[in-house]
């Protein structure tokens, strides 16, 4: 039985997190959304410095454009390596 009998719940309250891995998590994730937010504007020469194009099935990575048969490729090499 939950309660005091009276019918009231006792309520939980989350305590706040402090110290060296809360303030590193809290920096970290804020750099990698300014950098998931920043890419798509980010080019290099024509190309866009990152970009997935999940319908044409093509990944543009610094330049370079990586499509499904490259991962193959890149797999299988790595594989024989």
């Amino acid at each position: 039985m939950i309660g005091d009998g009276d019918g009231k719940r006792p309520w939980v309250y989350y305590a706040t997190g402090r110290g060296f891995f809360n303030s590193l998590h809290r920096y970290t994730g804020t750099v990698l959304l300014a950098i998931f937010l920043a890419t798509p504007w980010l080019t290099l020469g024509d190309l866009p410095l990152f970009r997935m194009d999940l319908p044409g099935r093509r990944l543009f990575v610094l330049g370079q454009m990586f499509t499904a048969l490259d991962t193959r490729l890149l797999l299988v090499a790595g594989l024989m390596s």
